[in-house]
């Protein structure tokens, strides 16, 4: 079991971008819209671990971003979605200490080539939802604890 979810720690999502978020001035996905794909991805790659947002809310629990970071590589113009409306988000979970991380790179297909247009990295630690406190890893239920021996264990990701 360990192997499977260690298997699912890191894979794709694929989504596809609307014109909603094209910015009218520059013909090119404003940065604001790049948020609501990634947190889809984010959300889909944690189901996929074992830490869906319903099963632990169910246990009381959360996963609180403690760190962000975004990083854009290249802009994504209105004629590139147009011919192409699909990205790819690409992810690896891995555990440091308490930290859940969560690094995902969003790919877009341009012709023969899919080329790089952002990254974003979130660092989570559990919380318990009835107090808002950090919760130490070690006393998680066991059913959770056991999606978190099945993550990528790194002091960093590479």
């Amino acid at each position: 079991m360990q192997e499977n979810l260690r298997a699912k720690a890191e894979g794709s999502v694929e989504l596809f971008l609307g014109s909603e978020g094209i910015d009218k001035y520059y013909a090119h996905l404003n940065n604001a819209y790049y948020g609501p794909y990634f947190e889809k991805a984010r959300a889909e790659c944690l189901k996929r671990v074992g830490l869906a947002d319903a099963y632990l809310i169910q246990n009381m629990l959360g996963l609180f971003v403690v760190e962000s970071k975004r990083v854009h590589s290249s802009q994504l113009t209105r004629e590139q979605i147009q011919a192409n409306p699909k990205i790819r988000i690409a992810y690896k979970v891995a555990m440091r200490k308490a930290i859940v991380i969560v690094e995902m790179t969003m790919y877009h297909q341009e012709g023969e080539i899919e080329r790089e247009k952002a990254t974003e990295t979130l660092e989570h630690c559990f919380v318990n939802l009835n107090t808002g406190e950090a919760v130490n890893p070690n006393h998680l239920p066991p059913t959770i604890s056991k999606s978190l021996d099945g993550l990528l264990t790194l002091d960093k990701l590479d």
